[in-house]
């Protein structure tokens, strides 16, 4: 097994305990893998998001920003980081991460989707529809996709083609 498939593997195990209530084991489990691997980017990537999830904003910046550090092609990473400093309101700084991962991985839908919500919220709608196309490009059965695309076409006014998105 690869180091890669090995981390995602964690994470499942990580982000399943995590949605069956078990917070702290969930930490726990990758906490004690990053004794074992103490740069596994990935590891570190899905720490920030258990504490993410468990409302630790500045903690879960933290992990992320080392898994950034520790990897910078870690584009989960960077997504992830974008969506934790999202939460934390901190819109222009979590619009810079998705524009890097989407950058470094055009090819991965997940911070095209994010954008097209965030510059819509911004009042930069016209971009939150070009990121919004690029999503439904990517993942064309992605409701929420669709739905941040509606939602960009909505802020820049108009509401008949969101309707269609």
């Amino acid at each position: 097994m690869n180091p890669g498939s090995a981390a995602q593997s964690l994470g499942d195990r990580a982000m399943a305990l995590q949605a069956s209530g078990h917070h702290e084991k969930a930490v726990e489990m990758v906490r004690l893998h990053l004794r074992v691997r103490p740069r596994d980017s990935m590891a570190m990537s899905v720490m920030g998001v258990l504490l993410r999830g468990a409302g630790a904003l500045e903690e879960s910046e933290r992990w992320l920003r080392r898994a950034v550090a520790v990897d910078p092609a870690n584009v989960a990473a960077i997504h992830n980081l974008g969506t934790t400093l999202s939460e934390a309101r901190r819109e222009a700084e979590a619009i810079a991460q998705w524009e890097l991962a989407a950058r470094l991985q055009p090819l991965f839908p997940l911070p095209w989707i994010a954008l097209a919500a965030a510059y819509a919220q911004v009042h930069e709608a016209e971009r939150g529809i070009e990121a919004g196309n690029v999503a439904v490009r990517l993942v064309p059965g992605e409701p929420g996709a669709h739905a941040n695309l509606a939602l960009a076409l909505c802020r820049a006014g108009r509401t008949e083609e969101a309707c269609d998105a």
